[in-house]
């Protein structure tokens, strides 16, 4: 069985994932103009990285057939 965090749809992780690299790329660009430091990279990072995972994790469920979800 798949394990679906939240009971989210795959659709839901997918929109989620891209409402999280989104926000990290707006957050770089704000970070940029104001001067680039090493917390607001991480901080960056950890969204486009999360956001990521959450598109490829929504995706691959896609992939697995619908009845084990």
């Amino acid at each position: 069985m798949v394990y679906i965090p939240f009971g989210l749809s795959p659709a839901q992780l997918r929109t989620i994932g891209l409402a999280s690299v989104a926000l990290g790329i707006g957050l770089l660009t704000i970070y940029w103009r104001n001067g680039v430091d090493h917390q607001s990279a991480m901080i960056t990072v950890f969204f486009v990285f999360t956001g990521g995972l959450a598109i490829g994790y929504g995706s691959a469920l896609t992939a697995v057939d619908r009845n084990t979800w």
